[in-house]
């Protein structure tokens, strides 16, 4: 038996399995013990604990991150006390999952976002970028490409942009061009994903007005325009962590109120004609405040038993199983409600513990510190650059995106409310671009120590894309070659079952490739009436991450997942009743439509995971250890207390 696999079936594999990795790496942060053996840079100086828990994740930051401007001159502690202190609170806060609360919830939306960018992120560093770009020869010349449809010449063009920007020398260049001109779209695509097609788009731009509203812009303006650096600093770090506070901040954006919405939504369902009964509302809060252990087993035996964790939670209360059997389908409804209401305040009051009333600070001296180790770049821009005209270029940009994000009522009697479309979101990048493009030309242009930082740091971070330089070739192997070699090592038996998955999956990619290629045509033709999705193949992984997620069965049990409950928000936050609305009756599922039927093409690629998932996570934790050791010798230096200093003009 042939035991080589094709260039589509390894880029397969490869793709399965970092898939899963980095999906895992992100959910598992949710765990106390993720932080304690992470290694560095949180484990102490000296200490010789190599990379355990999330290998791809510590690539990355000592790749990416830890060598950053002023980043490398962050003391020790601010990684081994601040960062690990508010993380290790975090996850033993216990916040709440989406199973229990019956709805995919924000950190689950974010947190599954975010994965989907790492994983894109560490595939290009782990197997590197090809020399000869992702069409080879085919690209052929700048004339030829001319003649191409728009759609094509802009993907040949982004194909180009990455090869020069990896193996040539267009970080040069284009700090070059950015010194001489200030007229100077890809992101569209994730606003548009985030704000109008998942469930939870309208909690997160009601928390983005909220904050908008509040923010003293023309405070700041002042403070912006002060001459000397160091009082500058002084006083935006007071604004920020004294006269404000992070609590009111937070209240501010709508995290917390002082007449919560959660409370009233208690209110109301204790005071419903078909309420559930004082007993069964009253076992429900008494299980929110208990241990840990308790919510974690009432979770497993939910899943076990593919039963509503309501009805596990009341059979724990009720050993005779009286309160569970009185239950209707509206009360089960209702107490569903109720407990992911009392989740949900219970989360904002534990975040709010972390982040704004431990003790010691840690949140405010991790602000300390960062903009102590930024001051003399701050310095350098202050010097030379009006800041509060930028400061007013920012505002104007919220203020259009939450027009842009707001669904609108189309013309005519009884006409629905439309979302906004991947267009909408192209037309205000474009409308804005240009105060973005006059930053980067002053920047360039007036700063050149800041210029020249950032320049060498990014030459830096290219080399980890090229095939021979990537933290992935250990020893002049590349870890596709290792991956192949695991690959091969499996009994046949194992090969045959999974070589079908693998030529499935490479099947799946090119069409998400086609895919997202005729979305690029249509937006650049701009002659449709709006794309409901955005291109962009990483967007059928997160929304299949989203649809996955597990949710607590309904009363008459079975399994669920994320699918099944896109039409609600989590209960209990400030400003939502649980039901999609965007300013009007539209239903989120229609921007989900296209994705999803790309999502279900997708094979169940488990059986990979299973087989080779462990292995693979061995040769992460080997290519982590070596980037480990090559980001232990960057610059230890910083500020200490990362206090600024006050200085003459």
């Amino acid at each position: 038996m042939d035991r080589s696999l094709t260039k589509p079936q390894l880029t397969a594999l490869f793709n399965i399995l970092t898939h899963a990795a980095a999906s895992s790496e992100v959910e598992s942060f949710k765990r106390p013990a993720t932080i304690a053996n992470y290694g560095p840079p949180f484990s102490e100086p000296g200490d010789s604990l190599p990379a355990r828990t999330s290998p791809i994740l510590q690539t990355l930051l000592h790749r990416f991150v830890l060598p950053a401007p002023a980043v490398r001159d962050l003391p020790p502690e601010f990684w081994t006390e601040r960062v690990q202190g508010l993380l290790a609170g975090l996850a033993e806060a216990d916040l709440s999952e989406s199973y229990e609360k019956g709805s995919v919830g924000t950190r689950r939306t974010l947190g599954t976002g975010a994965s989907v960018i790492i994983e894109g992120v560490a595939r290009g560093c782990l197997g590197g970028y090809p020399v000869a770009g992702l069409r080879g020869e085919e690209d052929g010349d700048a004339e030829s490409r001319g003649q191409e449809e728009q759609g094509q010449e802009l993907e040949a063009g982004w194909d180009e942009l990455a090869r020069g920007f990896v193996h040539g020398d267009l970080i040069d260049g284009l700090c070059e061009w950015l010194e001489g001109t200030d007229d100077l779209e890809g992101t569209a695509s994730i606003l548009h994903h985030i704000f109008a097609v998942t469930s939870e788009g309208q909690y997160l731009l009601k928390v983005l007005q909220n904050a908008h509203k509040l923010i003293p812009y023309a405070m700041i303006r002042q403070i912006l325009r002060l001459g000397n650096a160091a009082t500058m600093l002084n006083s935006l770090l007071k604004l920020l962590l004294a006269k404000f506070g992070l609590g009111t901040l937070s209240n501010w954006a709508g995290f917390t109120q002082n007449a919560d919405e959660g409370m009233n939504l208690l209110q109301r369902i204790e005071k419903a004609k078909d309420a559930p009964s004082t007993k069964q509302l009253k076992a429900l809060r008494k299980h929110v405040q208990g241990p840990r252990e308790a919510r974690e087993e009432a979770r497993r035996a939910s899943v076990e038993t593919s039963r509503s964790i309501v009805l596990i939670i009341l059979d724990s209360a009720d050993a005779d199983g009286g309160l569970s059997a009185s239950l209707s389908e509206e009360q089960h409804r209702l107490c569903l409600q109720y407990y992911a209401a009392i989740l949900s305040m219970r989360d904002r009051d534990e975040m709010i513990r972390v982040l704004c009333r431990s003790n010691p600070d840690l949140l405010s001296q991790a602000v300390r510190e960062v903009v102590g180790v930024y001051e003399p770049m701050i310095r350098d821009v202050h010097a030379t650059i009006d800041l509060s005209e930028h400061l007013d270029n920012v505002r104007a940009f919220i203020d259009d995106f939450l027009v842009v994000s707001a669904s609108k009522k189309e013309d005519g009697e009884g006409k629905k409310y439309r979302l906004p479309t991947v267009e909408d979101y192209v037309e205000l990048l474009r409308r804005h671009r240009g105060s973005v493009y006059s930053w980067l030309h002053q920047v360039s242009d007036k700063c050149p120590q800041v210029r020249d930082q950032v320049r060498d740091w990014a030459k830096d971070a290219s080399r980890s894309f090229r095939p021979e330089e990537s933290p992935g070739n250990i020893n002049g192997t590349s870890i596709l070659d290792r991956l192949e070699a695991l690959f091969a090592a499996l009994p046949d038996e194992k090969q045959g079952e999974i070589r079908p998955v693998l030529d499935q999956h490479a099947t799946y990619l090119a069409s998400l490739e086609t895919a997202s290629t005729d979305r690029i045509r249509t937006i650049a033709r701009g002659d449709g009436p709006g794309t409901a999705a955005g291109p962009g193949a990483y967007l059928a992984g997160w929304q299949s991450l989203l649809d996955n997620t597990p949710i607590t069965p309904g009363v008459k049990g079975g399994a669920r997942v994320g699918r099944d409950v896109l039409d609600r928000t989590t209960p209990g936050k400030t400003g939502t009743s649980g039901e999609i609305s965007w300013d009007g009756n539209v239903d989120a599922r229609d921007g989900m439509a296209e994705i999803e039927q790309e999502e279900e093409m997708a094979p169940d690629g488990r059986v990979v995971v299973e087989a080779l998932g462990g292995e693979f996570h061995l040769l992460l934790k080997e290519v982590a250890i070596g980037a480990t050791g090559m980001g232990s010798q960057r610059k230890g230096h910083g500020k200490g207390k990362g206090e600024v200093r006050e200085q003459g003009k």
